[in-house]
Order: structure tokens, then C-alpha cells, then sequence
């Protein structure tokens, strides 16, 4: 059992929405495969609540239109009662949760992290705002999963 699974959504190809893929892929490069588990995806999807229900705790990244560029808002995510739209892009972290509870009845601890972009053109690489945000986060991810620290970012930012 992974001790702590990272699900990063995004598509490199649109600009600040390549958050998720690049903390996914400095994740993979840094971590210990025996406590983490990296998951990079464009969307998610109703597969991923097995590997939901086999984490002790979940960490969602992904870009932001609602968040100020840049800015990192961290949340706290529960298992929800709503239900899945006709589309892939209604399913939420919350949904996913659900899921794993209902169908494995494990429902581990889980973040999201949204950090705010500027821009989601059709463009590779990052605005400067979401590149100050996404050093921000590595080294927050860094403290919280490759040195097994316990305390949660929630807590330092319970104002933020």
C-alpha cells in the first residue's frame, strides 16, 4: 500500500495547466517508490478510485482559473454524495473519494492543491506567476512527502 498517492491533472500542451504534469514528473524523480505513488493525468477518471482506496493519504494537483495567478490554495477534500454529469470533467476529487468508499470502503485523508494560472493557451511552459507558485509547492511538497513530515500545510494556512 502506497503511504501517500499524488493524482497531478493537467495538459502540458495549455500553458499553466502543465502544473500538475511537471509536480508529477518531479515527484517521480525524487520520491521513494515504496512511500509514494505518482499518478499524471489529463482529467480524472473513475479508475483512479482503486488507487485512491489503497493510499493512507491523497494529494490532487492541478491549475486554477479561481485561484489568483500563482497563489497556491490548499483544501481539505472529503468523500461527497453527488453524483457524476454526463462528462468526464464533472468527476471531482470529492466524487472520487466517494467512490473508493463505496466500492472498496476505504477512505484515506486526502488535499487538493490548486495553484492559479495566468494563462491556458495552446503553449508549453509556464507564465511567471504559476513558475513562482510551482517552486512555492515543490518545496512544500518536498517537507510534506520526501521528509515524511506529518503535519499538513492545512494547518499553517488555515488563514489563507
Amino acid at each position: 500500500m502506497s503511504r501517500v498517492l499524488v493524482v497531478a491533472v493537467g495538459n502540458p500542451l495549455r500553458g499553466d495547466d502543465a502544473i500538475g504534469p511537471l509536480i508529477a514528473r518531479h515527484l517521480a524523480a525524487t520520491s521513494d517508490e515504496d512511500s509514494m505513488e505518482v499518478v499524471s493525468c489529463r482529467q480524472l477518471t473513475p479508475e483512479l478510485a482503486e488507487n485512491i482506496a489503497e493510499a493512507q493519504r491523497v494529494i490532487f494537483v492541478d491549475a486554477a482559473v479561481d485561484v489568483p495567478p500563482g497563489q497556491i490554495r490548499w483544501a481539505a477534500v472529503q468523500a461527497g454524495t453527488g453524483t457524476c454529469g454526463t462528462f468526464s470533467h464533472q468527476i471531482t476529487p470529492s466524487l472520487l473519494l466517494s467512490y473508493a468508499k463505496s466500492l472498496f470502503s476505504k477512505c484515506p485523508d486526502a488535499i487538493q492543491i490548486s495553484i492559479g494560472g495566468a494563462s491556458f493557451d495552446f503553449c508549453e511552459g509556464l507564465s511567471a506567476e504559476a513558475q513562482a507558485g510551482y517552486q512555492e509547492l515543490v518545496r512544500s511538497l518536498d517537507e510534506l512527502c520526501l521528509n515524511r513530515s506529518q503535519a499538513s500545510p492545512l494547518r499553517e494556512n488555515a488563514g489563507a
